[in-house]
């Protein structure tokens, strides 16, 4: 049986998709605003358009997987074997424990996340357990 994968998408570092986002903000204040006037609006519903497309493919990134992680500096959504994912911010984390079968998250207010990763490359896994328990520590460093 082939296992599946864990997208991994670090919004923190993500750069193309920053200047992307930018671009579309520029071209909906350019469509809005109505900057080609004339007889005909065209062109402004044309970047209107072009925004809303743009836009409606970023949001949308996180449902084309079914096993994905979005994560920057502050916290992270987890969706595993779910079509919704889970949010938590990592002030929120206790400690992380992973078995072969299943990887537990342990939060301070005593409700764990519990997902079945029987199916999922083990690689992925770990470096998602990497990922919390660097969090982890750098947390109760500071």
């Amino acid at each position: 049986m082939k296992k599946e994968k864990i997208h991994f998408d670090d919004k923190s570092n993500n750069k193309v998709w920053l200047i992307i986002m930018g671009l579309s903000l520029i071209f909906l204040s350019i469509g809005i605003f109505g900057f080609f006037r004339g007889e005909n609006n065209k062109w402004n519903s044309i970047i209107i358009g072009l925004t809303n497309f743009i836009q409606a493919i970023y949001f949308s990134k996180y449902f084309w997987y079914k096993n994905a992680v979005q994560y920057n500096k502050v916290g992270m959504v987890i969706k595993i074997q779910s079509f919704w994912g889970k949010s938590l911010s990592y002030h929120q984390l206790k400690d992380v424990v992973y078995t072969d079968n299943e990887f537990v998250i342990i939060r301070h207010e005593n409700d764990n996340l519990i997902y079945d990763v029987s199916s999922i490359q083990k690689k992925d896994v770990a470096k998602l357990y990497n990922i919390l328990k660097d969090k982890i520590d750098n947390k109760n460093i500071s």
